[in-house]
């Protein structure tokens, strides 16, 4: 068995945590999958509308991932989060 490690080499911040904005991203992709499924499962009823209702799902489907990606794009590059705290020297060792 597999014991996952917790040394701070081995995570994302070198903290010992994972990156919040990791599981964010992953949540996203998960809902998105399953979203993908439930049209699928459903997709007579959704072919059965008309089509310009089709079209404004298409749109409200791709803003929503277009704004996910930007937000993470953003906020991936530091330009939406707070100054990173600078680490005290008693900290690194």
């Amino acid at each position: 068995m597999r014991v996952r490690s917790t040394r701070p080499e081995d995570t994302t911040h070198g903290d010992g945590r994972t990156a919040w904005l990791l599981n964010a991203i992953d949540l996203v992709g998960w809902c998105s999958g399953v979203f993908a499924i439930l049209l699928a499962v459903k997709r007579h009823r959704f072919l059965a509308q008309p089509r310009a209702s089709q079209r404004w799902w298409a749109l409200g489907i791709w803003l929503v991932h277009v704004a996910a990606l930007g937000l993470f794009i953003l906020i991936g590059s530091g330009f939406c989060s707070a100054p990173a705290r600078p680490i005290p020297r008693a900290e690194l060792n």
